[in-house]
């Protein structure tokens, strides 16, 4: 057993896998002795969405209003508990950093947490802090080692992925009232 004046905050002092297969079946085990789990993920969104899609003739280029540069955007971050509801949902304008995230996640999420969550976050970069580590340490959650990016361990991808859809066929609503609604 390691000595505690060596451990670092957030380390449970057992050792989580790192890769996405022993990951999923490190959470499915201890999701079920811990009660829940929470994914955490941000998206971004265009301020103006277009179709993905276009008709021409066989031939024929398609020509449309969109170029290739790289336009402001609204990022969406939030969690999602275990059988629940999106929580603590945030727009701001912009990208995600280490600094955002972690006053997100400790002004909005860590009030929600507690010692039976396992919290499951991607691989970015902003995630991978100490002050991360040991904003969920503090709450007494579990924060398992990152696996490499796979939308299919967290299910909050596929709520982003259907309010990105959704929001392609409701122009005029905006991100927020989307949000609220699709909650």
């Amino acid at each position: 057993m390691a000595d505690q004046s060596q451990k670092k905050p957030g380390d449970t002092g057992s050792a989580t896998p790192g890769d996405g297969a022993t990951l999923c079946a490190f959470v499915s085990a201890t999701a079920v002795e811990a009660n829940s789990s929470v994914y955490i993920d941000e998206s971004g969104f265009e301020r103006e969405t277009t179709r993905r899609y276009g008709r021409a003739p066989r031939g024929h280029p398609v020509h449309g209003l969109r170029t290739g540069r790289a336009r402001p955007r609204t990022s969406l971050m939030a969690a999602r508990f275990e059988g629940g509801d999106f929580a603590a949902p945030w727009l701001f304008e912009g990208t995600c950093n280490t600094d955002i995230f972690n006053g997100w996640l400790e002004s909005q999420l860590c009030p929600l947490l507690h010692s039976q969550h396992v919290v499951i976050l991607d691989n970015a970069a902003f995630h991978q802090s100490a002050k991360t580590r040991d904003l969920v340490a503090r709450t007494g959650a579990t924060l398992p080692l990152s696996s490499p990016y796979s939308p299919d361990l967290n299910p909050i991808e596929h709520d982003f992925a259907n309010l990105k859809k959704i929001r392609e066929y409701n122009e005029q609503t905006s991100l927020d009232s989307l949000v609220k609604m699709y909650n």
